[in-house]
């Protein structure tokens, strides 16, 4: 018997296929960028909030830059 709805299933889906990917693309799971961000911090003495404002900075522009380029793969190839 399946209990579940269609859209915690989808849910459920989509939580697996994040976790693929992050694998996949060897990609930190929020856990392990917490986890990683503690470690900088004791080591360096740099305080976690201006850690973790840096990091956000940098992963949104890498982030943005990645799916500018993404983007650019789907032109090229409708454009063909």
């Amino acid at each position: 018997m399946n209990n579940l709805s269609d859209e915690k299933q989808a849910e459920i889906a989509y939580a697996l296929v994040k976790m693929q990917l992050l694998e996949k693309f060897n990609l930190p799971n929020s856990c392990e960028l917490k986890k990683r961000v503690a470690e900088i911090a004791r080591e360096t003495s740099i305080p976690k909030e201006e850690l973790v404002e840096f990091l956000v900075n940098i992963i949104e522009e890498i982030s943005k830059e990645t799916i500018n380029e993404l983007r650019k793969v789907v032109e090229v190839k409708t454009h063909e």
